[in-house]
Order: structure tokens, then C-alpha cells, then sequence
């Protein structure tokens, strides 16, 4: 990566995070988090849809988006490269080979971690991302 595209990349997300505002919370009382209802989300997305960065390739496009949910969501997240498939208007059948993300997160269910995600969502929204989300609620057992 050249040296202007990681002085671009680190100010793409150096602004990202003082627009946002990220006060991402390190730590979190595990006792409390047991008793609490929790949400596994999943984030499905192109990569090549993702335009915020300009420029960037699938990898750099990667780090960034992992980079920034995990300002919301210290405690860790999971993904995968994917492979998309879908018939356009037409109905021809395209497939796209590792140029997706998903992206799982589980997390207690809590007003919070809602806000959370809705900033999320808002990013890819506003970077004309092709993405869908589905959240549904799980239930969690710590093994100590």
C-alpha cells in the first residue's frame, strides 16, 4: 500500500471517528452481561458496493469496516469472506467469488449496543453499501 493511501485510509477513519463521536466502552460487567436478554447479529455486504473509502482494495475496504464496528463492539466480533449470489433484473444469475463480508455479533440487549448498531447500519447506508442485516435474539451460556 503506498504512502498516500495509508495517510487517506488513516484520515478516512481518523474522521469517522470524531464524526461519530466513538466512545467505545472497554469494559463491561461480564456478571450483569449473563443476566441480561442478548441479539446475534449478522451483517451480509459487498465489498465492492462499500465507496466511502475511495479507492481502497477488498483487504483495505475490510480493515476498515472491521476497524470501525469494533469501536462499537470491543468485545469481538466475528466474519468471513462469502461468495454472492443473486439474478439481476434480467434474471441472469451473477456469483461473486470473495467479494462479500459477513459480519456476526453477539451482544446483550440493551438500548445501548441498539444505538450501537444503528451507527453501523447508518455508515453502510450512507456509503451506498449493498447489505442486509438480520438480528434475532440467542441464548448465551459462558463457559468458565
Amino acid at each position: 500500500m503506498s504512502k498516500n493511501k495509508i495517510f487517506i485510509f488513516s484520515a478516512t477513519c481518523l474522521l469517522f471517528a470524531l464524526f461519530f463521536n466513538l466512545n467505545a466502552e472497554t469494559t463491561e460487567n461480564n456478571n450483569s452481561a449473563k443476566d441480561k436478554k442478548w441479539i446475534k447479529t449478522e451483517i451480509h455486504m459487498s465489498l465492492d458496493s462499500f465507496n466511502m473509502s475511495g479507492g481502497l482494495k477488498h483487504s483495505e475496504k475490510k480493515v476498515f469496516i472491521i476497524s470501525y464496528i469494533l469501536n462499537y463492539f470491543p468485545k469481538g466480533i466475528s466474519f468471513h469472506n462469502a461468495t454472492g449470489a443473486w439474478k439481476n433484473d434480467r434474471g441472469d444469475r451473477k456469483v461473486e467469488d470473495d467479494k462479500s463480508l459477513v459480519i456476526y455479533m453477539s451482544y446483550p440487549d440493551t438500548e445501548r449496543n441498539k444505538k450501537r448498531l444503528n451507527r453501523i447500519l447508518t455508515l453502510l447506508k450512507n456509503s451506498k453499501t449493498d447489505v442486509f442485516c438480520i438480528s434475532y435474539p440467542v441464548k448465551v451460556n459462558f463457559i468458565n
